[in-house]
């Protein structure tokens, strides 16, 4: 037990150093007494509970869901967005996008190559990102299409605008894929696969050291589905029925992140699930209670080591986590 007249000057020495913002070495010179002693001093306050620091996230931090997520599954980092449950769709999307616009921006640096799939919360991030006012250009940095482009209504959706945005905004060259994300035939696949700039898109998207991806899901309104993109809706239905509860750049995965065997998976012109794996940094953006059991799975087959969604879908996916 200390004495009253440690106790007493350990509360003086923690006053001057949490309150009045000094340094230990300017304490030690006050009090006549060494560095070593002062941070004893402090690390004894904290021991004996005379010192005690108080962390308190500001409303909308949802850093308890984040940290639950991270020990759960193993994450590296969890972003969770503030939402209402009420919110539609694209305000839901607009803010998982924002997130995932804001996180990039901590992690960038110079000389990184950045594999993107597509997707609209994806197309969110992007138009966030071209509207923060922290945004700086980065020296020989390479963004790079990971999927093929998608179809929307008969005319290219956004596969190509959300690598134009982003390489716009930071500077960096952009890779775009000349081929369909998914092709009428293994025969035409390997056609544009043979092709030097597909091949060569692809080889540096294996080689990413981070990779933006969506998480999709087996439903009728997915862009996929919107239009002619070589996907019949009996082929999604078979999917399903054999297990398959998402997707990443196409490949459909079961209840464990195990990619479900098909013809689609064979008709594809994008990274697979073992490339995307060996990416060091794989960030999963989406959000949402319809796509709870994707993202599950996706995290269950370690598919995606940062997750960035919203406090509704965290809380869903901590419930069933087993």
């Amino acid at each position: 037990m200390c004495s009253v007249d440690t106790r007493r000057f350990m509360v003086k020495i923690a006053r001057k150093y949490y309150e009045d913002k000094m340094t230990q070495a300017e304490i030690a010179s006050l009090y006549g007494i060494s560095r070593q002693k002062v941070q004893r001093l402090l690390d004894q306050g904290e021991r004996n509970g005379v010192i005690q620091v108080f962390i308190r996230p500001p409303l909308h931090i949802h850093e308890n869901l984040e940290n639950q997520l991270e020990r759960l599954y193993g994450l590296r980092e969890a972003v969770v967005v503030d939402v209402e449950p009420q919110w539609n769709s694209d305000v839901l999307r607009a803010g998982i996008g924002l997130g995932a616009a804001e996180y990039l921006l901590r992690v960038m640096r110079d000389h990184l190559r950045i594999a993107i799939s597509w997707g609209e919360t994806l197309l969110y991030m992007a138009r966030s990102l071209a509207q923060l006012s922290t945004v700086k250009k980065f020296n020989n940095t390479h963004i790079i299409q990971g999927l093929g482009f998608v179809s929307e209504s008969g005319k290219d959706s956004h596969s190509g605008e959300i690598v134009n945005i982003i390489a716009s905004v930071l500077g960096a060259q952009k890779h775009l894929l000349s081929a369909p994300g998914v092709t009428a035939s293994r025969e035409a696949r390997d056609i544009f696969l043979k092709d030097p700039n597909v091949s060569e898109v692809l080889h540096m998207a294996k080689s990413a050291d981070i990779a933006l991806l969506g998480i999709g899901v087996l439903t009728r309104d997915t862009i996929v589905m919107r239009g002619k993109n070589n996907i019949a809706w009996s082929e999604m239905e078979d999917l399903r029925k054999r297990g398959a509860v998402g997707d990443i750049t196409l490949r459909f995965f079961d209840r464990h992140g195990v990619l479900v065997p098909s013809d689609v998976d064979q008709r594809v012109v994008g990274l697979n699930l073992d490339e995307i794996r060996c990416i060091e940094n794989v960030v999963g953006i989406a959000g949402g209670l319809g796509k709870v059991e994707a993202i599950h799975g996706a995290l269950a087959g370690k598919l995606i080591k940062v997750l960035v969604t919203d406090n509704v879908t965290a809380q869903e996916l901590i419930s069933m986590y087993d």
